[in-house]
């Protein structure tokens, strides 16, 4: 009996491992029934989705970053034309600016000889006033009544040479102030 139990009982055995089998060899032949290809397929079925929508993300990032870097690109290609103009500008104004100076320089300098020359007029009218002064109080004191009324007009030449040379000579160093505030001097 212990024999009959013993074959039973590997025959059981046998039995239970022929059903093993018969199920792993049922879930070979349909791999998608079971739970592990299932979590499989599940798993890759989301990373495609994740990928996708990566995917689309990025275009849409792509194109969002081309257009603000083309907007940034013809704003900055403007901004160098407009400071390219003004270089431009700048620079011819430099070279006329130069001609100027030396222009200005050449007046400044023709200025002061021709206040040198009216300060030595101004002293000379001076001289040449006090003498005619002097000489129309001299035929005055002689009575000598027609030579004093001539000598009326010559004084009254004097003053007004005078007058003139200083009204020059003033407008000469206004001009001088000028033009040396032009040079920034």
């Amino acid at each position: 009996m212990a024999d009959q139990i013993a074959q039973t009982s590997i025959g059981e055995k046998e039995q239970q491992e022929i059903e093993k089998l018969k199920l792993e060899n049922a879930q070979l032949r349909q791999p998608w029934r079971s739970p592990a290809f299932l979590i499989a397929v599940g798993g890759l079925v989301l990373s495609l989705l994740g990928n996708m929508q990566q995917g689309i993300s990025a275009a849409a990032a792509r194109a969002e970053a081309a257009e603000k870097l083309s907007l940034e690109r013809d704003k900055w290609e403007k901004e160098r034309e407009k400071l390219s103009v003004e270089i431009a500008s700048a620079k011819v104004t430099m070279e006329t600016s130069a001609a100027d100076r030396a222009d200005i320089e050449k007046e400044l300098q023709q200025i002061n000889q021709d206040i040198e020359a009216y300060d030595e007029a101004i002293e000379k009218a001076r001289i040449e006033l006090l003498s005619a002064q002097n000489q129309l109080e001299l035929y005055k004191a002689q009575k000598r009544q027609a030579k004093a009324e001539a000598q009326v007009h010559i004084v009254s030449n004097h003053e007004m040479a005078l007058q003139t040379f200083t009204n020059d000579r003033e407008a000469l160093i206004t001009r001088r102030s000028e033009l040396e505030k032009r040079l920034g001097k």
